[in-house]
């Protein structure tokens, strides 16, 4: 290892950590050398999916002087669509594979009941796989201990921040602390009903240095005018925008506002200087016309759309991407509630100077031309 220059090392180790963490710490336990190495940068990014993993790192936060772990970029989630399942394992089979061969014999000629009792009774019970319906999975989510744990991983964090990906299941996250470094900042609000996003810009904390602000994952009802003028008004910084998904409940809307609200938001720069308001992009997506998604309001209070009047709307976001450089449109070839994993890998994306979300024309899965 002490034949390679160090700034090498040093690259080549925070390319590796640009994960969730668990690659730093995989690392750290190679050799005493890869400890060391990695000790400035293990903690580079850090990514947490339950309250056992917000609770060690808060407990880790507490016992640690800030100078010592520092933190650049954050993801953290209670959303139970997060928890990985236990694999639902078959314990006589698994138990077949390792078996002599005479014992294989034995194996096929008992009773399947007489093989299950016998590995009940010396390899213990099948481990219990976890469903979104478990009682641990859903008091994990409006736990008030996972609150209060994001609270101060937030407020230790917030010298160093510079990207946050917030995927959370409650309206109890307030006060929260300034971050003066952060530039990208991702929401999702999953709630029992949809948001006025006037609030939600209401309760951010001073954000100087914010670039970038997705919010596809919020659910709401706001037309795009509002959100597009509360953006600028609360975060004048802001060079780029991604607003809630496209759904058949705010289909009209949208429709009707983009084209007046961008051209009122382009006046409204052209009056102002570039350096105190910067060109804004603006991205579009919408749900495939024919789905609800899977969000528990939405299959209750979302609306039905005739196909001929999804195709009108998609036909007028035409003509106004035309007309205005700086919107961006795509259609969803899969509901954004059933995309667990993108918000994260976006977030990742970003840490290696990806677009994320932005980029989305490299990335055709769940994209199409709108």
């Amino acid at each position: 290892m002490s034949q390679f220059p160090l700034e090498i090392w040093e690259w080549i180790i925070i390319l590796a950590c640009t994960n969730d963490g668990t690659a730093g710490s995989s690392l750290s336990a190679v050799c005493h050398s890869f400890r060391r190495a990695t000790a400035p940068h293990r903690y580079f990014c850090i990514g947490l999916k339950s309250l056992s993993s917000a609770l060690k790192f808060a407990e880790l936060l507490r016992r640690t002087s800030r100078e010592d772990i520092t933190v650049r970029h954050l993801f953290i989630t209670n959303d139970p669509r997060h928890r990985r399942p236990v694999e639902d394992l078959q314990p006589v089979e698994c138990a077949a594979t390792a078996m002599t061969r005479g014992r294989r014999v034995l194996h096929r000629l008992l009773p399947h009941s007489v093989t299950r009792f016998f590995h009940k009774r010396f390899c213990g019970r099948r481990p219990r796989k976890w469903s979104l319906s478990n009682t641990t999975v859903q008091t994990d989510a409006t736990s008030p201990l996972m609150i209060e744990a994001i609270r101060f991983i937030l407020y230790r964090l917030s010298p160093t921040l510079e990207t946050l990906s917030l995927s959370i299941d409650f309206d109890q996250l307030e006060h929260i602390p300034s971050l003066p470094h952060l530039t990208d900042l991702t929401l999702t609000l999953r709630t029992a009903w949809p948001r006025v996003m006037g609030s939600v810009f209401r309760r951010l904390p001073p954000l100087p240095s914010l670039r970038r602000l997705d919010l596809l994952g919020v659910e709401c009802l706001d037309p795009p005018d509002r959100i597009l003028l509360d953006s600028v008004t609360y975060l004048p910084q802001l060079t780029h925008i991604c607003l809630p998904v496209i759904r058949n409940n705010n289909f009209q809307a949208v429709a009707l506002a983009l084209g007046p609200t961008m051209t009122r938001i382009e006046a409204k720069k052209r009056e102002t200087s570039a350096t105190a308001c910067p060109p804004l992009w603006v991205l579009v997506q919408a749900d495939p016309w024919d789905t609800k998604g899977g969000s528990t309001w939405h299959e209750k209070n979302d609306l039905w759309m005739p196909r001929g009047t999804w195709s009108e709307g998609i036909r007028s976001f035409r003509e106004c991407a035309k007309d205005h450089d700086w919107l961006r449109l795509h259609q969803r070839r899969v509901p954004v509630d059933i995309c667990t994993s993108e918000q994260e890998s976006h977030w990742t994306d970003r840490l290696t100077d990806g677009e994320g979300c932005w980029g989305l024309d490299g990335n055709p899965r769940n994209f199409g031309a709108l």
